[in-house]
């Protein structure tokens, strides 16, 4: 089932990680920093970050009013400090307050025009509606279109004229709907599952080039991540790897990168391949490049800055007295271009529950979740370019 391959020779000039005996904590390099409070109430682990229009729009949901929050900052060029605008309540997502872990679970899309989110409204204990607000770049406006008897969406991608794609888990299968606007949905694929009804975990993530797409999703009932790729009248479930509810997927250099930890072996793995619509089924074996140890990670990312590749997740470690310390770490190489050194951006002994991010130019913008409270952390990474 696991469709792996290990690398026998590791490209040495990019993983000279190798379970963190290449790396040490940086401390005679310390990035800027700034930190903005961004809720202040309780929010749920579903939260999401995204940039657009010289902005970033971060949608949450809150515990205390059971609701699906946005909060748009504002990006000033030489400044760290995004300028947050007032919080936005987009709507009541549920009529208990007994959540569970799917509470808030939502798709954020953009195009040149417009912005779409995409969530479940529990309205009762027996009645669910998927969701669609939808709004131009130019208007303050949210529209609003339900569709009562569609599950939770896994995935999607914007079309023209508002229109969206959109896969959605059915009993057994997973289909592929088009949704417009005061339109009713429309099936354009469906796929049985062999292994019964999927239970998602964690995030799922699209990857895109030209008119080609694909999500990576983790299944706890087959304890399995899986890529789905939506075709003409099809959708292909490939499996990829176990035990990867912590991942992230992304493509960097033409290439298909997936970021997860195996907690089994409290280790950070890199798989790599080729595109996945460049090859044939039996040709799409992934190299597998260890990364480093660590324990309680949550979140994971990959970027690349200058050319090299940077590697973010929280961590549990033990201090000198013992006793747990929480923080998040980055993976940079060092000046010698061989060699990855890791700096702490947060460090303390409350647990970061987890994190997203993302890189807007010389700046990382990660958005983490500590003691139920929403921050966001802006770092230049301007200096990790220089020599030490």
């Amino acid at each position: 089932m696991n469709r792996t391959r290990a690398s026998v020779l590791l490209p040495v000039i990019i993983f000279c990680l190798l379970l963190c005996s290449c790396f040490s904590d940086s401390g005679d390099r310390r990035l800027e920093i700034q930190e903005t409070a961004v809720s202040d109430h309780a929010g749920g682990l579903n939260f999401s970050m995204h940039p657009g229009d010289a902005r970033l729009y971060m949608i949450y949901p809150s515990v205390d009013a059971l609701s699906l929050n946005l909060v748009t900052a504002e990006l000033s060029r030489g400044s760290l400090r995004p300028n947050l605008e007032d919080t936005k309540y987009l709507d009541r997502i549920s009529y208990s307050p007994d959540i569970d872990d799917s509470f808030g679970r939502h798709l954020f899309l953009s195009d040149d025009r417009f912005h779409h989110i995409l969530y479940i409204d529990r309205e009762g204990e027996e009645n669910s509606v998927l969701k669609w607000l939808s709004q131009t770049g130019t208007d303050d406006t949210w529209w609003i279109d339900a569709f009562p008897g569609l599950s939770e969406p896994l995935a999607a991608v914007p079309e023209q004229e508002g229109a969206l794609q959109v896969v959605v888990s059915e009993g057994t299968s997973l289909s592929l709907y088009r949704l417009q606007p005061e339109g009713q949905p429309l099936q354009l694929a469906s796929t049985a599952l062999s292994t019964g009804p999927l239970q998602p975990a964690g995030r799922t993530y699209v990857v895109r080039q030209g008119d080609h797409w694909a999500f990576s999703v983790y299944d706890v009932r087959s304890k399995r991540l899986y890529l789905v790729h939506p075709g003409q009248g099809t959708l292909e479930i490939e499996p990829v790897y176990t035990s990867a509810a912590v991942h992230y997927s992304t493509i960097l250099d033409d290439r298909l990168r997936i970021l997860l930890f195996e907690p089994g072996k409290s280790k950070i793995m890199l798989l790599d391949r080729a595109l996945i619509w460049d090859q044939a089924a039996d040709q799409r074996s992934f190299e597998v490049l260890p990364v480093t140890l660590c324990e309680g990670t949550s979140s994971v990312f990959l970027t690349t800055y200058n050319g090299r590749h940077l590697f973010l997740f929280n961590e549990r470690v033990f201090d000198q007295r013992e006793q747990d310390t929480y923080q998040l770490s980055l993976l940079y190489p060092g000046s010698n271009g061989t060699k990855y050194e890791k700096v702490v951006l947060v460090e303390g002994d409350a647990d970061i529950q987890g994190f997203t991010a993302l890189k807007v130019a010389d700046t990382l913008y990660v958005l983490y979740l500590r003691k139920d409270e929403l921050t966001l952390l802006s770092a230049s990474l301007e200096k990790l370019s220089s020599q030490p």
